[in-house]
């Protein structure tokens, strides 16, 4: 029996069959031995055999490797199906913000596609959590166009709603929204609400009325009081107010009443 190890496939056969033997090929995958090299054959150098025996010789495949498949997309079962078809395990599972992955479905791998691994090694993945969550801006006092604008940037849609009187935002601008605060997806709706600025009442006219009545009278129509006492009010009558009576004034402002 010729010396066979550590001959290329070839190599060996020639070398059996000039020793007038058959050769019968196995395929073995080795660590160290490269690949398409003889690691052993089934009769030990030296020994003796007859014309036409055949002698098997196990050649190396080379290291035993299984790539890493296509798992961009997939959901979590199908990524550790398809890693068991090829001889490789499910690692470590993280989940992560991802603006066109689906949810649950499978954004990266480590090692990445096409890795060589030893059977069994473990391939980690991350699963899609679907598009980050985006903060509501606060946009009261803003124009229809700033908040168009700064919407539009963080991926949110905006619409308009009613006009709202208000006291404290310039007309033009935005006075309320809907949702004030807390988180939308992309693609999600700001309503917004646009100040029409205060609403004006006709002041009441409170002349020669009691404090009382004159308070009651002013507060009802929406005007907040103030009184000023002359004299020591001894008649308890409003002999002035300002702004006069009939005059349009913001609700919710101060109205001023004289009283004697």
């Amino acid at each position: 029996m010729p010396p066979v190890a550590g001959l290329a496939q070839d190599a060996a056969v020639s070398a059996l069959h000039t020793a007038h033997l058959d050769a019968h090929v196995s395929g073995a995958f080795s660590e160290s031995v490269a690949k398409g090299t003889v690691i052993e054959a089934d009769l030990k150098e030296g020994a003796t055999a007859h014309r036409g025996d055949t002698v098997t010789l196990t050649v190396s495949k080379g290291k035993e490797r299984y790539d890493v498949p296509t798992l961009a997309g997939k959901t979590r079962d199908q990524a550790e199906s398809a890693l068991r078809k090829v001889k490789l395990t499910l690692g470590t599972v993280t989940e992560a913000y991802d603006e066109t992955v689906g949810v649950g479905k499978v954004v990266s791998s480590d090692p990445g596609q096409g890795t060589p691994l030893k059977r069994g090694d473990a391939v980690a993945l991350v699963l899609s959590l679907g598009p980050a969550p985006i903060n509501v801006p606060d946009l009261k006092g803003k124009t229809l166009d700033e908040a168009t604008s700064l919407l539009q940037a963080l991926g949110l849609e905006i619409t308009t709603g009613d006009e709202v009187y208000s006291v404290d935002v310039p007309e033009g601008q935005i006075a309320e929204q809907e949702p004030a605060t807390g988180t939308l997806k992309r693609g999600e709706t700001v309503t917004v609400h646009v100040s029409k600025g205060p609403e004006l009442i006709e002041v009441p006219d409170v002349f020669r009325k009691s404090t009382d009545e004159a308070v009651a009278i002013l507060k009802a129509a929406g005007f907040e009081v103030k009184i000023e006492k002359q004299f020591g009010a001894p008649f308890n009558r409003v002999t002035a107010q300002e702004p006069r009576s009939g005059t349009k004034y913001p609700k919710g402002q101060v109205v001023t009443i004289f009283v004697v």
